[in-house]
Formats: structure tokens, sequence, C-alpha cells
């Protein structure tokens, strides 16, 4: 069986803190749980937050030399890991490796206690890694990561704001790798062609490809500059980041301009286009 959804997003940043308060003061996310010393994890530090149906985990480094601290030092802040829900773990784990994904970790048991359930890593576009994990069930705790041990929070009230499903994931390449990564991506994990689209916007130009499961819970818009036009955005993304990266994350709301309004109340800036 293929990935179903994006179970979440983990970020790794400079300033775990500095990060998790705008994502919860400015956009709304509930803290759930956090990991560090404290539950067993000595070398990084990480919150999870919620909001609608989107879960985010922020890690910071708390020790040099680490892949925390490899990573931002390299990318800066940024997305580190897209995992991956699965009905099965090994299954998926299997198929992506014989596609031609990294094993970076086989199949193991969940390092959270009291938790029997499985999970894996493998590689995915640039330094993006992507962990399978057991397809979530109705309660947050099915949301954690699993390779380390938390600790839940108490439950936050009172917070309103819009509450996002997550629409697609924005992807930036190198030119020359859009086809190698949809390809990548059908073989590896069920993702084939959705659509594409080639954009120019004066003497700049960008080539994409959606690639898309089955049940529609994983979208990837694959982005590629033109090296043969002036250079733009993509290539601008690509030079700040050092490579491959997610450029966004793109939220679907029911109510767009309510969500701006209420986010514009929360101090949220947003880009006039």
């Amino acid at each position: 069986m293929p990935p179903s959804d994006i179970a979440y997003a983990e970020l790794y940043v400079a300033d775990d803190r500095e990060a998790s308060g705008f994502l919860v003061d400015s956009l709304g996310f509930v803290p759930l749980a956090v990991a560090g010393p404290a539950t067993g994890t000595h070398d990084r530090r990480s919150t999870v937050l919620r909001s609608g149906e989107v879960t985010l985990v922020v890690t910071q480094a708390l020790a040099p030399d680490t892949p925390v601290a490899r990573y931002v030092e390299r990318h800066g802040d940024s997305i580190a890991d897209l995992a991956f829900g699965c009905d099965d773990v090994r299954s998926c784990f299997d198929r992506a490796v014989l596609a031609g994904a990294e094993a970076l970790q086989a199949p193991t048991p969940s390092h959270r206690a009291g938790q029997d359930a499985w999970f894996a890593t493998v590689s995915g576009f640039g330094d993006i890694r992507h962990t399978l994990v057991p397809a979530a069930g109705g309660d947050g705790a099915g949301l954690l990561p699993p390779d380390r041990d938390w600790a839940l929070l108490p439950a936050a009230t009172g917070r309103t704001g819009p509450r996002p499903l997550l629409d697609h994931v924005a992807v930036c390449l190198e030119s020359g790798t859009l086809r190698s990564t949809a390809e990548f991506y059908e073989a590896a994990f069920e993702m084939p062609y959705y659509s594409s689209e080639y954009i120019e916007v004066g003497e700049q130009a960008m080539d994409s490809i959606v690639v898309r499961n089955a049940g529609g819970g994983i979208t990837f818009t694959l982005i590629e500059p033109d090296d043969t036009r002036v250079p733009g955005q993509i290539d601008q993304f690509l030079s700040a980041h050092d490579g491959p990266g997610v450029q966004h994350l793109a939220f679907l709301m029911d109510d767009i301009v309510g969500s701006v309004r209420s986010l514009g109340d929360r101090g949220v800036a947003f880009l006039r286009t």
C-alpha cells in the first residue's frame, strides 16, 4: 500500500522558541507535545504544533556537529522531513528503496513509550527525507513522530483562527532534474503525474510538474528554473537554500477572505502580487 497523506512536516531551525512562537501567535498553531533532554532526546529539542489538519514539528539542535545542526548550517531554517502516513510501513519502505531511495532508517519499533508501531526513513529530493509512519488514528498521539519520546502538553483552550488543510508542497529543484524527480516519486510512492505548466514572467521562466497520490492526500508541485532565461525566484531559492528544498506549504482554507482578515489581525504580513 502506498503512503496516504503527509503525517507531519519537520522544520530544523536555529531558534525553536522564536519559530514556534511565530507559528502559535501569528498563525494560530497549538502546541501538542515537546521532546528534549527531559524525555531522553539529548541532541535536539522539538515541539509538535497543530492547526486544523496540519501538523508541524519545530526542532533545534542542542549540540554542534549533529544532523540538525549541520542541516541548519547548510540550508538555514527550513523543512527537513516530510513524513508520510502508511498503512504498511515495511511495504512502503521496500518499494521506495527498490525505486532508488536511500534507506536512512530500516523499519524499527517506535521509540515512544507504550506505542506498538514501526517507522522507517528514506531519502527524497535534495537533503529532504521521508519518515514513514503508521497512518494516524483519531487521537492526537498518533500525530507525534515515533523516533523519540514525547511529553504531552495540556490541551490549549480559547484559541481561534483559520483551521487549514495541507493543499500541496511546493518544491524547488535544480534545472534539469524535474522529470527525473517526478518519475522517482511515481515509482517510489505511487504519486503519478497529475498536471504540468510552463510559466513565463517577463524574461524569467520556470517549468513545473504536479505529482499526486490516488487519494489526494499528498500533492507535490515540483518546479525547476529555465536556465536559458534570466534567473528568477526559483534560482534565488536554490542559491539561498544551497540546493533543492521546500519553498512553501500551501494551506487550503474554507474562507480565504476571512482567513486573511483573521491572520492580518494577528500581525501576519501578506505579499502583494
